[in-house]
């Protein structure tokens, strides 16, 4: 069964990168239309226009009104003037989380393009896309997914089936399939996009690079680690042969393949690669001195987590030191060192029990839920341990105490840093909160997932 939570994470990475932008007139600025006496309706679209680049959405919705209103008056109600400034209108209330009234303004504007033009027009590809972006925000996932499907065959039928165009809307289709529990599906819409641009650029192009790493994001976001990893040396070995063996260019899959090894517990591997990412900078033409801290960071944090205590403090103080010799980096410096850095994430539950039925019924009715939380608070030694741990506040009473307790005695931590030496931290807090059922039933306490991980279906880790 796939975590809910899972699902909940995976669909909202895409949304954002899904909403429309609003089409835009070959025109200048408003000054300039004002004093060439330019048409009123232009200087209208025109100052919408600056008011969107500005991110002010609210403001950008009145003008957005009063250009759907003026062009009305021009051209009609049932204009595709009119249709293309609804749906201008409809992206930007999209933006303001006014969804239910994006979608009204993108269904009128579909309608009229369809009379206009009929039903495959590639003029309808931009407001389904919003109106399907819209009805994933307001939850309606499945008519979120009926949006999509339809904006990629009207992109079939435009472009064919080999096109680059339709990246995005197949991003659109994994949000959707990603929301509905549709795992496979959607890791289908996110592997066929590499295909499509292999057969656009080649096997062999550098400009495969972004989608390879995207396609390894996605395996890492479904933990699936041997797949991410083989896309990691699929993008090695492309710069390679574009370059050659020592290019600079290959430190970010080296480093992000350092790191899945290192969630598999291989330290060696690693280790192996982050050292080597470090010389490939180290020997390029124009060395990346931040670039170089960056990695002794992360190199020091590897060393931690695998309990080489001493190695880490030594890749912690070249760190600070190689960014101290530069001058003018304190903002970097508080970055990595100003507080403790926990190098575990949370694994403490949301909703307790955190077994499966447990949040289906959340899902189905919080109502029947309660709040707790819990205050734990602790100190942080130089080398990045957790000690002195105690229990400050909890309710209700030890609900999830022992299991804050264990959580922090198995965290490590990138220790704090003062003149570039590392020191202790006292009284640490964690403030954590979480969702109860009023009547715990001994059926739900037997039935605890302890780790509360649940893997996608077929994983092998």
């Amino acid at each position: 069964m796939i975590h809910s939570a899972l699902l909940a994470t995976l669909w909202v990475i895409f949304n954002t990168a899904l909403l429309t932008s609003p089409a835009r007139a070959e025109t200048g600025d408003s000054a300039n239309m004002n004093a060439l006496n330019i048409d009123p309706l232009d200087q209208a679209h025109a100052r919408f226009l600056e008011l969107f680049d500005a991110g002010l959405y609210p403001q950008a919705v009145d003008a957005a009104r009063q250009v759907l209103e003026m062009t009305r008056w021009n051209y009609g109600n049932a204009s595709l003037e009119a249709a293309l400034a609804q749906i201008n209108l409809a992206t930007v209330q999209s933006r303001t989380g006014e969804n239910e009234t994006a979608i009204e303004n993108y269904t009128n504007s579909i309608a009229i393009i369809e009379k206009a033009e009929g039903i495959i027009s590639p003029r309808l590809i931009n407001p389904l896309m919003g109106l399907a972006s819209a009805y994933n925000a307001t939850g309606s996932y499945d008519l979120g997914l009926l949006a999509y499907e339809r904006t990629l065959r009207i992109n079939h039928v435009e472009l064919g089936l080999q096109n680059e165009q339709q990246i995005p809307i197949r991003d659109g289709l994994t949000e959707s399939f990603v929301a509905l529990g549709e795992l496979r599906q959607a890791e289908f819409q996110q592997e066929v996009q590499v295909t499509i641009l292999r057969k656009e650029y080649g096997k062999n192009s550098e400009l495969l690079l972004p989608s390879i790493y995207k396609l390894a994001n996605w395996y890492r976001r479904t933990n699936q680690p041997e797949q991410e990893a083989y896309q990691y040396r699929t993008a090695v070995g492309l710069i390679r042969e574009n370059t050659n063996k020592q290019s600079p260019a290959q430190i970010d899959a080296l480093r992000n393949l350092a790191a899945v090894y290192q969630r598999v517990n291989m330290p060696a591997e690693s280790m192996r690669l982050l050292k080597r990412s470090y010389r490939l900078n180290a020997e390029a033409t124009e060395p990346d001195p931040i670039l170089a801290a960056d990695i002794q960071v992360q190199i020091a944090d590897s060393y931690n987590l695998f309990g080489s205590r001493r190695d880490a403090q030594r890749y912690y103080v070249g760190a600070w030191n190689t960014l101290e010799q530069l001058g003018d980096q304190e903002a970097l410096l508080d970055d990595y060192f100003a507080k403790p850095v926990s190098l575990q994430s949370n694994s403490l539950p949301n909703i307790y029990p955190d077994n499966s039925k447990t949040i289906e019924r959340f899902q189905e009715d919080p109502n029947q839920f309660m709040s707790g939380y819990v205050t734990a608070e602790y100190d942080i030694d130089a080398s990045g341990r957790v000690q002195n741990i105690r229990i400050i506040e909890s309710y209700p009473a030890d609900m999830l105490d022992k299991r804050v307790s264990i959580l922090l005695s198995r965290r490590n931590y990138r220790p704090r840093m003062q003149d570039g030496v590392p020191v202790e931290t006292k009284a640490e807090q964690l403030q954590h909160e979480f969702n109860y059922e009023a009547q715990l039933n001994e059926e739900d306490e037997d039935s605890e997932d302890e780790g509360g991980r649940i893997e996608r279906p077929g994983s092998n880790t």
